[in-house]
């Protein structure tokens, strides 16, 4: 069976949707992160901050495409991090701006993708006081690494 959520209740759906198990580990998280809650009825609803999570996101994702400046594929960027747990918000929005300049994830807090990077991220990292919590290589002689590319 798949499931979704319509006015707060899960309901069972056919469809292009995720198994019980899948759909409930993600709610279970949304609802650890703080972004959704559940009411004494047993109505799932999205909170104040799940409400700003999904403005930031869209902001993200509509900023991808000051991003979309021409990228080398020889000229490879590993993007390695070290975000505080009390900036954990940041940090999920970190990896969507991340998301969003088109890399990959390796680990949780190291990305690989195209260079060069755009001005606009760097400010990005400026103006979100990211800077001392994010290091930035280039690779420029492929090894090991051109199996995961």
């Amino acid at each position: 069976n798949e499931y979704y959520i319509r006015n707060g209740k899960v309901k069972k759906k056919v469809g292009p949707f995720v198994d019980e198990k899948a759909f409930r580990v993600v709610l279970s998280r949304l609802h650890a992160d703080g972004l959704v809650v559940k009411n004494t009825k047993g109505l799932w609803g999205i909170t104040r901050l799940g409400r700003k999570a999904a403005v930031a996101v869209r902001v993200a994702l509509r900023r991808r495409d000051s991003y979309a400046a021409p990228k080398n594929p020889n000229e490879k960027i590993v993007i390695v991090f070290d975000i505080p747990e009390k900036r954990a918000y940041e940090r999920t929005l970190f990896r969507f701006e991340l998301r969003a300049l088109e890399f990959v994830p390796l680990q949780k807090s190291v990305w690989i993708g195209n260079g060069p990077l755009p001005a606009e991220f760097i400010t990005y990292l400026k103006d979100h006081n990211l800077l001392r919590c994010v290091h930035v290589f280039s690779i420029n002689k492929k090894g090991t690494i051109s199996a995961v590319l």
